[in-house]
């Protein structure tokens, strides 16, 4: 079977019909709830400040184009960036149950998108090029991991200065718990 006629095949057993659900777990196993938080265990860790944003552009301001000049990358825009993307907006709790909502959207909550900052040194975050994790349950970067400054200066060649990349990945475990064969749909 080609690839398409197998993304075709996929749609087609996952999708809702009009008197049918997908095929899905059918319950709700507690048990084997997946975490909605990733850590790396042992990994050194960076806090980011945890300042809500009160300096423009607001929202709409920034839709309209380049009105405004771009942040510099330091620490301050980090911190920003994670923060108004990815952090946890509210706890919430309920008969002794407690759960966290995040700024970024989630079919079900179960936010199964993990994100990675990889970049150059960063004046108060690293001093040297790395690739991290970001927790948003601590509102911190976990360091993957170091590389030299040679390998750094190659990949951003010809790009802007200050780049800096973020990676996104998604744990399906914690959508195919909930919602069974329809759960690569909600990852992407």
């Amino acid at each position: 079977m080609s690839d398409l006629k197998d993304i075709f095949q996929y749609h087609n057993n996952s999708k809702h019909g009009y008197y049918s659900f997908a095929p899905g777990p059918g319950y709700m196993d507690w048990d084997s709830q997946p975490d909605p938080f990733r850590k790396y265990e042992g990994a050194e860790t960076v806090s980011l400040r945890q300042t809500p944003q009160k300096e423009r552009p607001f929202f709409s301001e920034a839709l309209k184009g380049s009105l405004f000049d771009s942040s510099q990358v330091n620490f301050d825009s980090i911190s920003q960036l994670f923060y108004d993307s990815l952090a946890i907006s509210a706890w919430k709790s309920y008969q002794g149950t407690k759960w966290a909502l995040r700024v970024n959207p989630s079919s079900g909550n179960l936010h199964p998108t993990e994100s990675y900052l990889i970049s150059g040194p960063i004046m108060g975050l690293t001093n040297s090029p790395t690739i991290s994790h970001y927790s948003p349950l601590s509102h911190s970067l976990e360091i993957r991991a170091n590389f030299p400054n040679e390998v750094w200066t190659k990949m951003v060649k010809g790009l802007p200065a200050d780049m800096i990349f973020i990676g996104l990945s998604s744990i399906y475990w914690r959508e195919a718990w909930k919602y069974g064969l329809r759960a690569f749909r909600y990852c992407h």
